[in-house]
């Protein structure tokens, strides 16, 4: 998704740059180079092992914390003093259907993408410039094969799943990024919009009623 959004606001004239780690450091040299930050995108994530409150140990809670809730206030924080006056600056962050539900499952994930969703919330209040456009697709993708040993997820998510349609491709999610982020948005403020073919729908069906 980040490639997918990298192209697409090229495509339109901007002026991108990629980071993956370190990308408190990576500010710096983005305004010494660039003279500024319009618009700030998080797409970086991770998933759990697919397990419930009861099953989830320390490490992979933190683990998932520090990835998922931590890691976009850094660069965040490091980029608000170098966006342009009030109302201009864009920041977007990509999540999951995660952020807007409870799940059967992951449940680190959720609580971590409830936290950037609250995280937004705070900054369209104090800066007037923070959208959330979800679904972060490449999660499924990243954690194939990766469950803990009670994982509960797997036995309970697949009839959920099968009733939503096909999922955004990255193209399609980083379209809606580049409108968020352009003077057409400009009202549009603190929202969390899905990009998820009616999938956060389709999850609040439950396989036991």
């Amino acid at each position: 998704m980040g490639r997918a959004a990298a192209l697409q606001f090229a495509g339109e004239g901007a002026q991108v740059l990629l980071a993956d780690r370190d990308k408190e450091a990576v500010v710096g040299q983005m305004v010494g180079f660039f003279g500024g930050v319009a618009v700030l995108v998080h797409t970086s994530g991770i998933t759990d092992l697919m397990s419930g409150p009861a099953d989830t140990d320390d490490a992979e809670w933190r683990r998932v914390l520090e990835v998922n809730r931590t890691a976009p206030l850094l660069p965040t924080r490091a980029v608000l003093p170098h966006m342009p006056a009030e109302e201009h600056g864009v920041t977007l962050f990509a999540a999951s259907e995660a952020g807007v539900r409870g799940g059967a499952a992951d449940v680190a994930r959720t609580t971590a993408e409830h936290g950037v969703r609250g995280l937004v919330k705070s900054l369209a209040v104090m800066y007037r410039r923070a959208r959330e456009p979800g679904e972060r697709r490449h999660h499924r993708h990243r954690s194939a094969g990766r469950r803990g040993p009670r994982a509960h997820g797997p036995g309970v998510l697949p009839p959920c799943l099968g009733l939503s349609g096909r999922a955004a491709d990255p193209d399609e999610q980083a379209a809606v990024m580049l409108f968020l982020a352009s003077e057409d948005a400009c009202r549009i403020n603190g929202v969390v919009l899905p990009v998820d073919n009616r999938a956060v729908g389709g999850l609040t069906w439950s396989p036991w009623s």
